[in-house]
């Protein structure tokens, strides 16, 4: 390659990517590969062409799980578009900074998922598109580990799209709120909150998916919003449809039933949630949903022991999927109730150190694993104070609490 002009390595790159492109799908990747490096010079109709092979190709990979691939094809399609391609090519630029920015957050590259938010919020102005943004800047924060912030945005989220949820909600509210979750809970039978129909409003959508969120971060935050998120969420769902987020609505519908007594009713919502999940239409709510079910729901008709293989299959199918954020969770429950049932200490620890590498870029589980796997090490006597959770799992419960204290 040595002595190869940058004009025609570029034009070689060029003649391959277009004569892999006309292979179509089964040559998909390396075309992208190709032009992504030879199509900038070129005519606007053929570059817009090409892009479009970028995009297809970008969500090719996201769908097999390859998100630096799908990541890499993104910005080189936005890069094609140019500077001014907000102005000249809209609906495709608009398309390619959102599957950017979910690939950003799916890689954990937070400086480039923010950077692209802030690009974007410039000029999208639709209200579902407000909300996607919210979303990703949400999901973005959690990933960091900064839940405060990520709770707040979402409220002022919702605010700004005219679902507004209280900052804090008193015991008067919360009851309330379970009070009527119960009475509606015992309204719909399995069947027909399985045939309701599919939400079209994409406004709507969206709401649901900040709403998951907020929900997961108020149960660990707020605890007194849970059951207004949930009570929420269930409204919009028997008011508008079926949404991505169905599922796990109907999962924390079961554990707000639990808390209520109500575990045939718990047990029936769950398992109408993970019926939801085995439909084409709602795969990427499973790992949550198993989340609620497994770690909440399952162990009030059915023996702990029972739910560890599908806690194993559990967790790799989220990471399969690339849900970070619950394959942590599951694994953490998984440590758990291992532990809980008395399963050699030895063997908690190995699989802690097999699990914890795996959800490394999801930090509050990782630490729930890791103080998990410390207790064992502890109990096996190896730590210097078997009092103090700190030592080899990298968990140090002196820099965890107060971290945790300042966060709230």
């Amino acid at each position: 390659r040595e002595g190869i002009s940058d004009d025609v390595r570029r034009e070689t790159h060029l003649r391959i990517g277009r004569r892999l492109a006309e292979q179509g799908e089964d040559r998909l990747f390396e075309a992208a590969r190709h032009l992504g490096i030879g199509a900038y010079q070129l005519a606007d109709d053929e570059r817009i062409q090409f892009v479009d092979v970028l995009r297809r190709a970008a969500r090719k990979a996201r769908a097999q799980a390859s998100f630096p691939l799908a990541f890499e094809y993104c910005r080189n399609g936005l890069s094609l578009l140019g500077e001014s391609r907000w102005a000249t090519h809209f609906p495709l630029t608009r398309e390619l900074q959102l599957d950017a920015a979910e690939a950003a957050l799916l890689v954990g590259d937070a400086e480039a998922l923010h950077g692209l938010l802030d690009e974007a919020e410039e000029v999208l102005t639709e209200p579902a598109d407000r909300a996607r943004l919210a979303y990703l800047r949400l999901k973005g924060r959690v990933a960091q580990n900064r839940l405060q912030e990520a709770l707040e945005t979402g409220l002022w989220a919702l605010e700004e799209l005219g679902e507004p949820l209280p900052r804090d909600a008193g015991k008067p509210r919360m009851v309330n709120a379970m009070a009527k979750i119960n009475l509606t809970t015992r309204r719909w039978a399995t069947e027909r909150l399985l045939q309701l129909p599919h939400c079209q409003d994409r406004r709507v959508i969206e709401i649901q998916r900040i709403l998951d969120e907020l929900r997961s971060i108020s149960y660990i935050l707020r605890p007194n919003l849970f059951p207004l998120i949930v009570r929420k969420q269930l409204n919009l769902t028997l008011t508008n449809g079926h949404t991505p987020s169905s599922p796990t609505v109907l999962a924390s519908c079961g554990l707000l039933l639990v808390m209520m007594g109500d575990h045939a009713g718990s047990q029936r919502f769950g398992e109408a949630g993970l019926l939801l999940t085995e439909r084409p239409e709602f795969p990427d709510a499973r790992p949550e949903t198993l989340f609620y079910y497994l770690n909440f729901i399952h162990h009030w008709r059915h023996p702990t022991r029972d739910g560890l293989g599908q806690l194993r299959d559990a967790v790799e199918e989220a990471l399969d999927q690339g849900d970070g954020e619950y394959a942590g969770w599951l694994a953490a429950v998984l440590l758990s109730h291992s532990f809980v049932l008395g399963r050699p200490l030895p063997e908690i620890d190995a699989l802690a150190q097999s699990l914890v590498p795996e959800i490394r870029s999801q930090p509050v589980p990782t630490a729930v694993c890791q103080a998990m796997q410390q207790s064992c090490l502890n109990l096996m006597g190896r730590s210097e104070d078997p009092l103090l959770l700190a030592g080899e799992s990298g968990y140090d419960e002196r820099e965890v609490l107060p971290a945790a204290r300042q966060e709230g």
